[in-house]
Formats: structure tokens, C-alpha cells, sequence
């Protein structure tokens, strides 16, 4: 009776159509993984590109904010409707500029040049335009395409506009 049950039971191991079934269903589990971590990997590039634009476009929107401010005199653009491609303004007796070189935004200043965008970032364009009243206080509008360097899927540039006024 023993000898009957052994000669039934099945041998043990793994047959040909086990094994490829096991890899067919660790390809499909492999390329779910993959998947995930690429869709991963693509929203954190875009996420930094957008950080990168949003906070270049913050520190120079106050930066100019901030100088346009404190500028005693506007030389360029000078003429009330006059629009440039250059800022040059006087603090405390000393010539500052603010100019756009290969997508580089730089100012200018009595100590040197330095770099106001990062180097994640170019300005496509950048525009003055002296709004100013003929009573009333300097003006300027600004106009910037700050664009990434990183190609993005979605949010490759910012266009940034705002009008900063001189104290008096």
C-alpha cells in the first residue's frame, strides 16, 4: 500500500512552464517598479525647475523693487515713456546698472559685477520702461521672461511684470 502512494505522488521541482511563468509575472513587477520610479524621478526635475523660476523671479522682482527704491536719480531709461534694456540709477553718489549679457541679469555696482539670476536660470528678455507722471515720482515698469535651463514638461518660464517706485 505505501509503495502504491509513493509511485503516485508527483515529483518534486519546478517544470519549464513554471519557471518562464515566474519570469513573465517578474518582468511585468519590473517594469510596474520602473515606471513608478521614472514618473517619480520626472516630477521631482519638474518640481525643482518651477522652485529654480519661482524664487529667481522673487529675489529679483525685490531686488529692483528694493533699488528702484532707494535710487536718488534714474538716468536710463530717463525720459518719461522711454523703454530700455538697461536700468542705471545713483545711490549715495555711485553709478549702479542693472544689464542683461547671454541671459545673465547682472548689476553693477562701485565693488564689481555680480550675477542676480542663478545659473538653473536665464533672462530671455529683459525691459524698463519709465512710466513716471510729470509731477510725481520716478516709475518704472518692469518686464522679464526668466526661463529654466533644465528642459521641463510643463513649466519651462516665468514672465515677470511689476512696477517698482522711487522714494522721494
Amino acid at each position: 500500500m505505501n509503495n502504491i502512494l509513493l509511485k503516485k505522488s508527483k515529483p518534486k521541482g519546478t517544470t519549464f512552464v513554471e519557471v518562464l511563468l515566474y519570469i513573465a509575472l517578474l518582468s511585468i513587477v519590473i517594469i510596474f517598479i520602473t515606471d513608478i520610479i521614472l514618473q517619480t524621478l520626472s516630477f521631482m526635475i519638474e518640481s525643482r525647475n518651477i522652485s529654480y523660476l519661482d524664487s529667481d523671479a522673487r529675489f529679483i522682482s525685490t531686488k529692483l523693487r528694493n533699488d528702484v527704491r532707494r535710487a536718488d536719480s534714474i538716468s536710463i531709461p530717463a525720459t518719461i515713456g522711454e523703454t530700455t534694456e538697461e536700468l542705471h540709477f545713483v545711490f549715495d553718489t555711485e553709478n549702479y546698472s542693472y544689464t542683461l549679457a547671454d541671459g545673465v541679469l547682472q548689476i553693477t555696482d562701485p565693488n564689481g559685477t555680480y550675477r542676480i539670476n542663478s545659473n538653473q536660470t536665464y533672462v530671455d528678455s529683459f525691459s524698463v520702461k519709465n512710466t513716471s507722471y510729470e509731477s510725481g515720482s520716478a516709475t518704472i515698469n518692469f518686464d522679464i521672461v526668466l526661463q529654466s535651463r533644465t528642459v521641463s514638461s510643463s513649466v519651462d518660464q516665468i514672465n515677470i511684470s511689476f512696477t517698482a517706485n522711487k522714494r522721494e
